[in-house]
């Protein structure tokens, strides 16, 4: 599964593409479209659309990803 999400993310930086994760937290699980600015072998660097930030996501806690259309949210 780890193998198919991090192909994903790879897929979704080549290509500018937003992505759809489900990420566990700290305190609980939530869905973000993520804007990806830095891909690294153990996290992501991101724009958060839902926080409107920039945030740094762990590879390990990222249990489900998804390329979506640039206009999705």
């Amino acid at each position: 599964m780890k193998d198919l999400i991090e192909k994903t993310l790879s897929i979704a930086t080549a290509s500018s593409l937003p992505v759809k994760i489900i990420y566990q937290g700290k305190d609980k699980i939530t869905q973000r479209v993520i804007e990806i600015k830095k891909l690294q072998s153990d996290h992501v660097v991101a724009y958060c659309r839902l926080r409107r930030r920039i945030s740094t996501f762990k590879l390990d806690c990222v249990l489900a990803a998804e390329i979506i259309d640039k206009k999705s949210r």
